[in-house]
């Protein structure tokens, strides 16, 4: 049973927050506020592909808040299914993560955190993979694509591809993690652990 004060601040406990790192944060509220000093502050459109329990969208919302008067529209884009290859990559927190996917609990806990954005930002959801939901988003719409979903290069790169035609003028593509490829580590390590 969950705690009631629990609901008194998003949770990002355990395999919740499992994908947040706090320094990125910085960054993200850092983006946006020099979007501020350079073009409109009100009516900000950002699209973020990937979102797992919501840290990148409540961080989007803070800057929104702080820099564009609380109006903005943030489209979170993620299908909240497992991802994960359990057969090649077993290690426990894998198979916590995929667990919490396919019990549905990683888009709860999503939801629950983004009730905590404020009222006037405007959070569509697009639960469907970045490949088709990335295709209707209108063209030159978007101020700031952040592109931190599947990190496998073909994906990363068809999400970065897909992004580009969304940004406006002076608009930000920007993201978070691609996995290493093989030709740049040393096989010989990657031989002993893949």
């Amino acid at each position: 049973m969950i705690a009631r004060d629990e609901f008194k601040k998003p949770n990002f406990d355990d395999v919740y927050g499992i994908t947040a790192n706090p320094i990125r944060l910085i960054f993200m509220i850092g983006i946006l506020w020099h979007l501020s000093k350079n073009g409109d502050t009100e009516g900000l459109q950002i699209t973020e592909v990937g979102c797992w329990t919501g840290s990148s969208t409540l961080t989007w919302g803070q800057a929104i808040d702080e820099y564009f008067n609380g109006k903005g529209q943030i489209t979170s884009i993620d299908p909240w299914i497992p991802y994960v290859n359990i057969q090649t990559n077993q290690t426990t927190t894998n198979k916590m993560m995929n667990a919490a996917l396919e019990e549905n609990r990683i888009f709860d806990v999503f939801i629950r955190n983004t009730s905590f954005l404020s009222q006037n930002i405007d959070l569509k959801i697009m639960r469907e993979p970045s490949s088709s939901a990335l295709t209707q988003i209108k063209k030159n719409s978007q101020d700031l694509v952040y592109v931190d979903g599947d990190h496998t290069y073909e994906s990363v790169k068809n999400d970065i591809e897909n992004s580009i035609p969304l940004i406006k003028e002076g608009g930000v593509l920007c993201g978070d993690d691609l996995e290493i490829q093989l030709h740049d580590c040393d096989e010989t390590i990657y031989l002993l652990d893949p």
